[in-house]
Parts: C-alpha cells; sequence; structure tokens
C-alpha cells in the first residue's frame, strides 16, 4: 500500500496470468496457477488513506518489492508444495492535489517475473506490465477525519498473458472504494487507522471481488510504524473443472497481514520499509513480500 499520503499530512491487486501447460499433474498445474495469479495481489496504491492532498500538493514516491512463495493454498485452503515464483516490481507512484477535496494519482508497475517450472528450468520475463489511474474525492472531512470516495482503474501495457512467466493479465479493472481515516493527536504522538472497502469489477475473466483493508498505526517524531491488513473474496463460483481452470470459481480469497516503518530524513523526503504474508487463501500463492520506498513530497 502507499501509506506516504498520510505521512505527508501530519502524521498498494497485479492479475492472474494463465499459465499454458505441458502434460503435467492436475496438482501441480493447479499451484502452478495460484503462484502466478499472485501477480496483482500486493494491495493497490491508491488503497491506503481516506485522505486527500491539498490543492498544489504533490508526492511522488518509488516503491521497489520483492515477492516468492514455494507453497500455495489449494481450492479448499490447504497447503501444497509448487514450483517456486519470484517478483520483482518496482512501481514508482505519482499523486497530486487537483483540489483539496480530489486528489489524482498514476502508477506505472514494471515486473521482473521468474517460474520455476515442474522440469526444474527457470522461465522468465519483464517488462512494464500495467498502470493504475485513481481519483480520489473526499466526501465528508471534520478536524482529522476524513471519509471518501475512489475510482480506480487498471489498464493493461503489456502482460503477455499466454507467456509462462507472465507479467498479468490484458483485461481493464475498475475498482469502486469507499474509504474512512481518523488521526488522534497525542501529546506523545499521533494514532491513526483507515478502513477502505471496496468492488472491483473485471471486464474478463478472472471473476469480480469485494475487499477490504485496513491499517493501524503510530507516529512519533519522525518514525512511524503501522500493522496492516489486505482482505478479498471472489464473488462468483461458476459450474467448471476448477483443477483445470483455477480462475472458474470463486478466485482471490486471500487474506495478508503485514508490517510498515517509515522515517523522515527531512520534512519532504523520506524512506519507509514494508513486509506482509499471505497467511489464508484459496487458489493463491503463500505469498511473502518485503520492499522498500523513497518518497518525497512539494
Amino acid at each position: 500500500m502507499n501509506y506516504h499520503r498520510f505521512f505527508q499530512q501530519g502524521s498498494t491487486r497485479r492479475e492472474a496470468a494463465r499459465w499454458q501447460p505441458g502434460p503435467r499433474s492436475a496438482t501441480c498445474y493447479a499451484g502452478l496457477m495460484a503462484l502466478i495469479m499472485c501477480l496483482g495481489l500486493l494491495p493497490r496504491p491508491a488503497e491506503s488513506a481516506a485522505w486527500t492532498r491539498p490543492e498544489g500538493s504533490a508526492l511522488l514516491s518509488f516503491p521497489v518489492t520483492y515477492s516468492t512463495a514455494d507453497e500455495a493454498f489449494d481450492e479448499d485452503g490447504d497447503r501444497q508444495d509448487v514450483p517456486e515464483f519470484d517478483l520483482i516490481e518496482i512501481s514508482p507512484f505519482f499523486e497530486y492535489g487537483l483540489l483539496d477535496s480530489l486528489t489524482f494519482g498514476l502508477q506505472p508497475k514494471y515486473r521482473f517475473v521468474e517460474v520455476e517450472t515442474e522440469e526444474g528450468d527457470d522461465v522468465s520475463n519483464d517488462g512494464l506490465a500495467e498502470v493504475d489511474v485513481s481519483l480520489r474525492k473526499r466526501l465528508w472531512g471534520e478536524g482529522d477525519a476524513a471519509f471518501s470516495f475512489q475510482t480506480l482503474v487498471k489498464v493493461p501495457l503489456r502482460s503477455n498473458e499466454g507467456d509462462p512467466a507472465a507479467l498479468g493479465r490484458d483485461q481493464y479493472d475498475v475498482d469502486l472504494s469507499l474509504l474512512y481515516g481518523n488521526r488522534h493527536r497525542m501529546s506523545a504522538g499521533t494514532l491513526f487507522y483507515n478502513v477502505d472497502f471496496g468492488y472491483r469489477f473485471r471486464a474478463e475473466e478472472p471473476d469480480d471481488q469485494v475487499h477490504a483493508d485496513a491499517f493501524l498505526g503510530w507516529s512519533q517524531s519522525r518514525w512511524t510504524f503501522m500493522v496492516t491488513s489486505s482482505n478479498s473474496i471472489g464473488v462468483d463460483e461458476p459450474e467448471v473443472d476448477s483443477d483445470v481452470v483455477l480462475t472458474g470459481r470463486r478466485t482471490f480469497t486471500r487474506l495478508t497481514a503485514g508490517l510498515v516503518a517509515s522515517y523522515r530524513i527531512t520534512n519532504n523526503f523520506g524512506i519507509s520499509a514494508n513486509a506482509s504474508r499471505v497467511w489464508k487463501g484459496e487458489g493463491i500463492g503463500v505469498i511473502q513480500s518485503a520492499g522498500l520506498s523513497l518518497f518525497a513530497i512539494w
């Protein structure tokens, strides 16, 4: 998630990619599909906070995230071993206050993907995969509390959906979210929290999904610490053979927990680190992720 908008105001769902298998067992095939589905499932950059940026104010952050998995949850939520999946994503994020109550966001995503096949070979791919474009409108605000509506569009750029190490999927997504955030300033620091509920429409498979995300944090002096939660559930379950096509049922059911730490080097520049793990899900990799981000505001 891009939590920097909180840091600057006074204290980030990679999409499924289709694997074209050779003669493999259904179990191994399902596992590989589950891993490649990890693309897009780290939290979206614009779902993090209800606060909008002041008019004319801008944020630029440069996050780099590494994700890996060698296990996956099957359709019943049980763990299974699968060939290793690795992903590095470079996703610069820009946000600008068009009005005090309206913020524009843009985030292209460059990915390096490597998948180990059942035969032990490594298949890799890299490129500019997609871009997220968002608008966040504050509907209500009082003191440090804010309630906002956000729309986000995922635009595919070069997803290579048919590639064994696909960068993503070629469909467009539209995500609509309601967000509430608040801060409680104290003599020792600031306690803050945010909740986000939304619905993601997909032009093609996989099915639509609902999501519920939240974070709780503490800011003191130049340091900020947070615990995070990002969760989604597919909304449809067609009658198909899910051992063959994992995207043909409820997809992307996943629960993710994470930690974030940020340090403001100056009032306008800082660095943050984050780590997360998918600890429960269906048809998705047991993803472990870690990342660093530099950010600047003006």
